[in-house]
C-alpha cells in the first residue's frame, strides 16, 4: 500500500503486515515522536504551571500609601540591606576607571601608531 509520511510527507510503500505503520523510516518516526513529546511537555507547562518560589521579599507591601512587612522575620533578614550613599572621593575614582577600562570592565587596547613602518617606537 502506498503511503504519505506523517512527518517528511514522502511517499513510501508500507511493508508491514497490517499497514499500521505512519512514517517512512526510524529517523522519521523519531522526529515525530519528538514534536510529539514537545507539545505534551507545552500543553503539561501552560495547563499545569510551577508555582513560583515564595522569597522573603514578597512579604514585604510596598504599593500602599504607607509600605509595612507582613513577617519581622524577613524585615530583619532583608530591610538592612540598604545602599548606603557613597562620597565624592570614591564616586571620582568610580568615574575615572569606568573612563580607563570601560563599561565591559575591561581596558582599553593602546593603540599605537607606528610612523616608521616597524618596531623602532616600542621600548
Amino acid at each position: 500500500r502506498i503511503k504519505r509520511c506523517d512527518y517528511c510527507e514522502h511517499l513510501w510503500r508500507d511493508d508491514s503486515l497490517r499497514n499500521t505503520k505512519r512514517t517512512c523510516s526510524d529517523e522519521c518516526k523519531r522526529d515525530l515522536k519528538t514534536l510529539q513529546r514537545r507539545d505534551q511537555r507545552a500543553n503539561d507547562a501552560l495547563l499545569n504551571p510551577k508555582p513560583r518560589k515564595r522569597t522573603l521579599m514578597d512579604d514585604y507591601i510596598w504599593w500602599l500609601e504607607y509600605p509595612f512587612w507582613v513577617q519581622e522575620y524577613s524585615m530583619l533578614k532583608i530591610g538592612w540591606k540598604y545602599e548606603r550613599p557613597s562620597g565624592v572621593a570614591l564616586m571620582d575614582y568610580v568615574e575615572t576607571n569606568r573612563d580607563s577600562f570601560g563599561d565591559g570592565n575591561r581596558k582599553k587596547s593602546i593603540k599605537h601608531v607606528s610612523y616608521h613602518g616597524d618596531d623602532r617606537d616600542l621600548f
